[in-house]
C-alpha cells in the first residue's frame, strides 16, 4: 500500500567558499642583468607552444602561504607551482586560467628565437641552503611568435627560499615587438585571484581586480619587479563566519569559511563548536584551515580562532541546523485525519512508466498530493506513518502516470516508522 506526501518543510541553502588568497606588496629597483651562467635548458631553439615537464625548485618555497617544490614552465612567459602537465598557456589569463598559481614575468603567446640567437628557456640554482634562488629565464624571446629572430627581449623569475620574495628582472633586446599583449603578475590558486601589473613602466601599480592583459611596451633595461610576502603580525582580524549551506537534513555537509579575515601568511586556525551561541565551545580535531567541511547532524555554532604567534582573534558565530527555517502555508504541507479506505489502486506498476523505489509499492492505496516549489532550495518531506506497516512515500517531478514523469527520490520500507525524503528543488 502507499501514502504520499503529508508534510513539508522548506530549507534554502546558498553556496559561497572562501579559502587563503595571495598577498603581496609590490616594490620597483633598478639592478643590472645577469644572465644565468651554466643554466639546465628547458627549451631551444624556436619553441612556441612547449609546456616543460615538472621541475624541482630546489627548496621548498612558499606561495600564497603554501608550501612548493616543483614548478613547470612555458615559453609563453608564465610558469606554475606544483602543477603536472599544464598547456602551453598561448593566451595569457591571470584570472581565470585552468593552470593555477601562475607566476606570469611576461605572459603571451612568445617563441625562442633562432639558433643564432642562442633563443632557450632555462633554470638555475644558486646559493647555499637557506639563501638559495631558483633562476627561471627566458632568453632572446621573440613577442610575439610572429616577431622577427633578432629577440626582442630577456627576461627572469627568481625565488628566494626563505624570504619567499619573487623577482621579475628584465633586459631589452633589439628585435620590434609584433601585436605584443601581454600581462605580467601573480595568479593565486583560486579563480580570480591575482594581481596584474597596469603597465611595463617604472612605477606601475597592481590591481586585484582588473586584468590588464594588453601591454606593449618593453619594461626597461634592469627593471625590476619585486613581490614580498605579507606577513602576519600583531593581532589578526578574525572576521566573520559564513556556512554554505546553513540548514540541511542530518547529515548534511557544510562548507565553513571566514570574511574580513586578516590576509597574511604566517596565520593559523582553529574551528571551534558548541551546541547552543553562549555555550562551552571545543575544538575540532584537524580543522586548522580557513576553510573546514563541517558534518552537521544537529544545530551547531562554529566559530574560528585565528593567530598570528602569541597573538589570537576569534571570529563571530556563525549557525547551522537540521531544523526547518520556516513552513510553507500555501502548500498542502499538512494532511489531517484522512483514511485511504477503499480509495482504490489509480497509480499502477503498469500504468506508471518511471517506477519511484520498488514496484511492489505501486499494488496497493494510494493519496497524492500536488504542490509547486514556490523557491529554489532544499526541502524535506516526512510522513509519520504510525504503526503502519509497509507504506511508502515518493517524490516525482510531473503527474506520475505520464511518460514526462522523473522519480526525484523515495522512502520505502517494509515496516512502520516515519518516512522521509530530503532533496533540493527548483522554484516553479
Amino acid at each position: 500500500m502507499k501514502r504520499i506526501l503529508l508534510s513539508l518543510l522548506l530549507l534554502f541553502s546558498f553556496t559561497a567558499y572562501y579559502s587563503q588568497l595571495i598577498g603581496y606588496t609590490l616594490s620597483t629597483a633598478t639592478v643590472a642583468y645577469a644572465a644565468n651562467a651554466s643554466p639546465t635548458q628547458i627549451f631551444g631553439v624556436n619553441a612556441d607552444t612547449d609546456v616543460g615537464s615538472s621541475l624541482p625548485i630546489g627548496f621548498t618555497f612558499y606561495y600564497g602561504c603554501k608550501p612548493y617544490t616543483t614548478f613547470e614552465a612555458t615559453c609563453n612567459g608564465v610558469m606554475f607551482l606544483g602543477t603536472s602537465g599544464a598547456a602551453s598557456n598561448d593566451f595569457n589569463n591571470l584570472s581565470t586560467s585552468t593552470d593555477r598559481p601562475a607566476i606570469a614575468p611576461l605572459w603571451d603567446d612568445l617563441e625562442t628565437s633562432n639558433a643564432a640567437n642562442n633563443g632557450q628557456v632555462n633554470y638555475q640554482l644558486t646559493g647555499t641552503s637557506p639563501n638559495r634562488i631558483l633562476t627561471v629565464e627566458w632568453k632572446s624571446m621573440r613577442w610575439n611568435y610572429n616577431g622577427a629572430n633578432n629577440p626582442a627581449i630577456h627576461f627572469q623569475v627568481k625565488l628566494y627560499e626563505t624570504t619567499n620574495r619573487i623577482e621579475f628582472k628584465y633586459s631589452q633586446g633589439g628585435g620590434a615587438l609584433v601585436s605584443a599583449s601581454a600581462s605580467i603578475g601573480l595568479g593565486g590558486t583560486l579563480s580570480g585571484d591575482f594581481y596584474s601589473l597596469n603597465n611595463a613602466g617604472g612605477a606601475p601599480t597592481a590591481s586585484k581586480v582588473t586584468e590588464t592583459t594588453t601591454i606593449a611596451t618593453k619594461p626597461a633595461n634592469n627593471q625590476v619587479y619585486r613581490w614580498d610576502p605579507i606577513q602576519c603580525s600583531g593581532a589578526p582580524t578574525a572576521g566573520t563566519a559564513a556556512a554554505s549551506p546553513t540548514v540541511g537534513c542530518s547529515g548534511f555537509t557544510s562548507l565553513l569559511s571566514l570574511t574580513g579575515v586578516t590576509n597574511a601568511c604566517g596565520l593559523t586556525y582553529q574551528w571551534i563548536q558548541s551546541a547552543t551561541s553562549g555555550g562551552v565551545y571545543s575544538t575540532i580535531p584537524g580543522a586548522t584551515s580557513s576553510t573546514y567541511a563541517a558534518s552537521v547532524s544537529s544545530t551547531t555554532f562554529y566559530k574560528c580562532v585565528v593567530s598570528c604567534g602569541a597573538s589570537s582573534a576569534t571570529s563571530t558565530a556563525v549557525q547551522t541546523t537540521t531544523g526547518s527555517i520556516g513552513t510553507a502555508a500555501t502548500l498542502p504541507y499538512s494532511s489531517g485525519a484522512v483514511t485511504t479506505c477503499v480509495a482504490g489502486d489509480n497509480i499502477t506498476d503498469l500504468n506508471t512508466t518511471n517506477i519511484c523505489g520498488i514496484s511492489e509499492y505501486y499494488t496497493g492505496e494510494e493519496r497524492v498530493y500536488r504542490f509547486t516549489p514556490s523557491a529554489t532550495g532544499q526541502i524535506t518531506i516526512t510522513h509519520g506513518t504510525g504503526n503502519y506497516y509497509d507504506t511508502g512515500l515518493t517524490l516525482y517531478d510531473g503527474c506520475p502516470t505520464t511518460s514526462t514523469a522523473v522519480c526525484v527520490e523515495s522512502s520505502q520500507y517494509y515496516a512502520s516508522g516515519t518516512r522521509t525524503v530530503c532533496t533540493t528543488l527548483t522554484s516553479g
